[in-house]
Order: structure tokens, then C-alpha cells, then sequence
């Protein structure tokens, strides 16, 4: 029945798998830089009409290994990232601009802010506009974006990238807040988009002053959150809150193969094989980079 195969995949998920995802929890925590974003999931049993995955993800290009990891909560309170990261995390933490991203409750963190959040207030306001009114502020606004966006860089290290953020791609920023800020008197769309970018300049100024290794978007998360959507999509809910952590120690697991150029079906089968013969020892030889997997499960 249903039930039972439900039954059946959590207990497996339990036993076997949760240690390997909460190896790759512990692991993300070590990173100084890491993407985080919040996608709402239902769950029928939940105390609350709407539960969440939070979703963290290590950087693209400096972090020693890609990973994403899923967590499942009842609720969208910024507590739950030290949960995730711990209360004292000291790295960086590339979000949106979601308020549950608190200094006050982890001030010992710092946020970056994604500039395509930003750009996309402005994109709104001008998709609204007919044509005749298309080169606009709001327009002129996304053009000196894009300037950002385009900027080509040449480095090798974190610190290499931050140097030439800081020589090429500052000023480039400084023109888009110049600009905006001397817009007079906006009214409506264009003064949501101009008070969000202002709202969160100082983490914006953070690709510039902390670390090389903060990107200048949250693309990449929101990426890895894109394929649990489609999921959800067709299978609507969890019934349980046990059923939802089941998900996303799934989730987390297929997301972070792929990253790895893991076939999943493939790895998985050599999880399910090998992970209950081991009991769960020396789980390092079944992370998705390790030699064997590699060797065994790649595409």
C-alpha cells in the first residue's frame, strides 16, 4: 500500500541516510560563506498551516565541496537558522531580504543581500509600464545593474576576486546608488524597488569589505530549491513532520549528487547496498566526492 511504502522510505531515511545528511549539515557549518534561502511545504499533521524548507547551499566557486542541504521546519522565524548554523555561526550568509535574516538574533553572522532581489522590483515596475514609457528610471536603474552583473574579473583567489570587486565593480555599484538616491520624489513601484535597494545597501557593500568568496546573487540556492518545487508540485504534501525530514534528507542528498556529477539512481543503489553492511561507519566514504562514489556512481 501507499502507507507502508511511505512507512518504508522514512524508516530507511531514519536508519540509514540520516547520518550522512547530518554529515553534510556539519560540514556546510564549516564554510565561511554559504547561500540561504526559505521555500514553504505542506505538511497535514503540522501544528501550523504552513511549514517550510530552509535551504542552504555552499558557494559555486571557493568552497572545498558542493553541497545543499535541506531542513525542515514548522515555521519562517529567523531562529531556525541557528538550527541550521548554530547561533554563534561567524561566516557570511548570502539571503534575500527577508527579515528573519536578524542581526539581532545572530550578531556574531553578517548577510550579504542578493542583487537580483534587488533588481527585480525594478524589472516589475517596468513590465507594468507600456511601451512608450520603457526607457524609464526604473530601466536606467536595471541597466546600471547589469553593469555589475557584466563586469569581467580576473583572479585566482578569494582575495585576488575581493581586490578587483574593490577596483572594477565598486564603482559601478556606487553609480546604481548615486543614482537612485537622486531620483526626486518616487512614487508608487519605483519607491518600493529605490527604499528595498537603500533598505539594504550596507549588505550589498559586503562583496566589496568582507570576503571574495560571497557572490553577488542567491541564484545558485534558489537553483537547487527549483527541482523539489516541480516535486511538490505533483505530490502536494507530506503527511507527517517525520514524512517532511524524510524529504529532506532526500532532497538534500539527490540536490548535493548532482552537484558532484553523481547519476542519483545510481548512488543511491550503492547507499542502500553498502551503507547497511558498514553500520554506518566511516560515512566520509559515501559522500558524494569521496574516491569510490566518484569512481562508482559519476555520469
Amino acid at each position: 500500500s501507499a502507507k507502508q511504502m511511505a512507512s518504508n522510505i522514512i524508516k530507511v531515511s531514519q536508519t540509514y541516510l540520516e547520518p550522512l545528511y547530518q554529515y553534510l549539515s556539519n560540514t556546510v557549518r564549516q564554510e565561511p560563506v554559504i547561500h540561504m534561502d526559505e521555500t514553504p511545504f505542506k505538511v497535514v499533521d503540522s501544528p501550523k498551516s504552513q511549514d517550510y524548507f530552509w535551504v542552504t547551499r555552499t558557494t559555486k566557486e571557493f568552497a572545498q565541496h558542493p553541497i545543499v542541504v535541506f531542513h525542515h521546519a514548522n515555521t519562517r522565524s529567523g531562529r531556525i537558522i541557528g538550527q541550521i548554523v548554530g547561533n554563534n555561526y561567524p561566516g557570511i550568509i548570502m539571503c534575500d531580504g527577508y527579515k528573519g535574516y536578524s542581526n539581532q538574533l545572530y550578531p556574531q553572522a553578517k548577510f550579504g543581500s542578493c542583487l537580483v532581489h534587488i533588481r527585480r522590483e525594478f524589472v516589475k515596475l517596468v513590465k507594468a509600464l507600456p511601451k512608450t514609457m520603457k526607457a524609464s528610471k526604473a530601466q536606467q536603474a536595471i541597466t546600471l545593474l547589469s553593469q555589475v552583473f557584466q563586469n569581467q574579473l580576473s583572479y585566482q583567489t578569494a582575495n585576488e576576486k575581493l581586490v578587483q570587486r574593490q577596483i572594477h565593480v565598486k564603482p559601478l555599484m556606487d553609480k546604481f546608488y548615486n543614482y537612485i538616491s537622486q531620483i526626486s520624489q518616487p512614487i508608487g513601484q519605483l519607491r518600493k524597488a529605490i527604499q528595498n535597494a537603500i533598505q539594504l545597501k550596507s549588505r550589498v557593500y559586503h562583496v566589496f569589505e568582507k570576503n571574495g568568496q560571497l557572490p553577488l546573487s542567491n541564484n545558485s540556492v534558489e537553483q537547487s530549491i527549483r527541482p523539489s518545487t516541480l516535486i511538490r508540485k505533483n505530490c502536494l504534501f507530506a503527511k507527517t513532520e517525520e514524512g517532511a525530514k524524510a524529504n529532506a534528507v532526500y532532497y538534500s542528498l539527490v540536490e548535493t549528487a548532482k552537484l558532484n556529477q553523481l547519476n542519483v539512481q545510481r548512488y543511491l543503489e550503492y547507499l542502500f547496498d553498502h551503507l547497511p553492511e558498514s553500520n554506518c561507519q566511516d560515512l566520509a566514504a559515501f559522500l558524494p566526492w569521496s574516491k569510490n562514489v566518484q569512481e562508482e556512481c559519476r555520469e
